[in-house]
């Protein structure tokens, strides 16, 4: 059988009515009604029960009309994809540290040129976005990626970061302008746990030992930490992206190292909705980020 054969099945099956059916079709009746009698002879069954007041489906005729439309289905499911490789039945799923100008200006460019792709964007750390890309249960990382790096998963700069300081509205670090290194020192200091191997060795170059006094893995356990009044946190310049009424954040003046934003994702599981989407975010990146750094 061919393809135009399930249609006429599903045809005469709709409109119980030969003539009705080779009407919808555009063709005549006589060659319509021989087509289901050839189906029905290789097939070897009675697909149909004809009378001169109705036609009417067989059990083997409705089962076979119910698989014609699963095949026409997935047939014409084929055709949009082809036309369009990015179709309803895409998905992206996204982790993400926080919500800042590269990641919201993607998602707003993304969702509009293609807004029946499902997105799934979680908030995950740098360490839960790894896991779950290895395990193939992330398609794309945004995150810091600095420090070793997974061999089997491929990388990309986005942009270079530098660290600012974020304090309460009753802080006096707030009547300056840049807040000096070594009088962060005499704070308690809110850390990443992932960065402390490279702030404690920087403070230390400068001659001061930091007053670590909480470690996070996440930049709103952070916030949370220093809206609460439990230290100042030192965050990525970018996290002022994140409206937090009751802080403010500060630059700092002094040699701390910068921190590596980009993205990362496996290289053998690029889908086409991913590409787009890196393809989108590169360019955001770089709209931003014109400067070499």
């Amino acid at each position: 059988m061919e393809l135009r054969h399930f249609r006429y099945l599903i045809a005469v099956a709709e409109e119980l009515s030969f003539a009705r059916a080779a009407e919808r079709l555009n063709i005549s009746q006589p060659p319509l009604s021989q087509q289901i009698r050839a189906i029905e002879e290789e097939l070897g069954v009675q697909l149909f029960e004809r009378t001169t007041r109705q036609v009417r489906l067989t059990e083997a005729g409705i089962r076979l009309v119910e698989g014609a439309r699963k095949v026409l289905a997935e047939v014409e499911k084929a055709a949009r994809a082809a036309s369009d490789p990015v179709n309803s039945e895409d998905r992206l799923s996204i982790g993400m540290v926080f919500e800042n100008t590269i990641l919201v200006e993607s998602l707003r460019l993304f969702g509009k040129q293609y807004p029946n792709i499902h997105i799934e964007l979680d908030r995950l750390t740098p360490p839960e976005q790894m896991e779950l890309l290895r395990q193939g249960r992330l398609q794309l990382g945004l995150t810091f990626v600095g420090g070793a790096k997974d061999p089997t998963l491929a990388y990309e700069t986005l942009d270079w970061e530098h660290w600012v300081v974020g304090v309460t509205l009753e802080h006096h670090f707030t009547n300056l302008r840049t807040v000096p290194l070594r009088a962060l020192a005499s704070e308690p200091l809110i850390m990443f746990s992932g960065a402390k191997s490279e702030l404690v060795p920087a403070f230390r170059k400068a001659g001061l030992s930091p007053h670590v006094v909480h470690e996070v893995n996440s930049v709103y356990s952070a916030l949370a930490l220093v809206m609460a009044g439990l230290g100042i946190g030192l965050f990525s310049n970018s996290t002022g992206d994140i409206e937090r009424k009751g802080i403010v954040f500060r630059e700092i003046a002094g040699n701390l190292p910068k921190l590596e934003y980009g993205a990362a994702y496996r290289r053998e599981a690029q889908t086409y909705p991913l590409r787009v989407f890196l393809d989108i975010v590169r360019q955001i990146a770089k709209k931003k980020r014109p400067s070499t750094r």
